[in-house]
């Protein structure tokens, strides 16, 4: 299989329909929604080729490959999130944080996490970044799991909290849906 398989769900049909596959075969990728477009940044971690950067348009039903200045390079397991129009993105093991502007089709470096976070996760709620995920601590082989929070405003990160449990996997997912921004309600099943 060389291409990347998508599919979108409908709340209003509860249904899921395919998408024509993304340009680029990606195996190690994070997707992230923009501007109402969808953006997967990734490469093929078999072969560590450098990250691309593929944009899907639903209004043409089609995607793009985005040639874009200080892309990074590879990164192991890469998480984005979107947050007021710009892409944020982390990878597994670094403390490295990027800003992409898909407006300005342009990269840029954000302040370094405190920590390294192996097999953690990025949401956005209310404006900041929250970063999860654990690290080894020394010789003695601990294992803490840390949130950190970004705020933009002050381009900083903080520790915000430990996690009760060590997870040496964890995965995040973030929705907030408005209905008061929909003028028909979802169907209800009667059944």
């Amino acid at each position: 299989m060389d291409f990347v398989d998508i599919e979108h769900y409908d709340p209003y049909n509860d249904t899921w329909a395919r998408t024509c596959p993304a340009v680029k075969y990606v195996t190690n990728f994070t997707a992230t929604a923009c501007h109402g477009k969808l953006y997967v940044i990734g490469s093929c971690a078999v072969k560590y080729n450098a990250l691309t950067l593929q944009c899907y348009n639903p209004v043409i039903d089609g995607w793009s490959i985005i040639c874009s200045p200080f892309i990074p390079k590879y990164l192991s397991s890469p998480r984005c999130v979107s947050v007021e129009g710009l892409i944020y993105l982390i990878a597994d093991n670094t403390k490295k944080v990027y800003c992409y502007d898909p407006l300005a089709n342009m990269w840029q470096k954000v302040q370094l996490l405190h920590m390294l976070h192996e097999n953690g996760g990025l949401v956005a709620l209310d404006g900041q970044l929250f970063a999860t995920g654990g690290h080894w601590k020394g010789m003695e082989g601990d294992y803490g799991v840390e949130v950190e929070v970004y705020n933009r405003g002050l381009n900083s990160w903080k520790v915000e909290c430990f996690l009760p449990r060590l997870w040496i996997y964890s995965g995040t997912c973030s929705v907030f849906l408005d209905p008061s921004q929909w003028s028909d309600p979802f169907p209800i099943d009667e059944t």
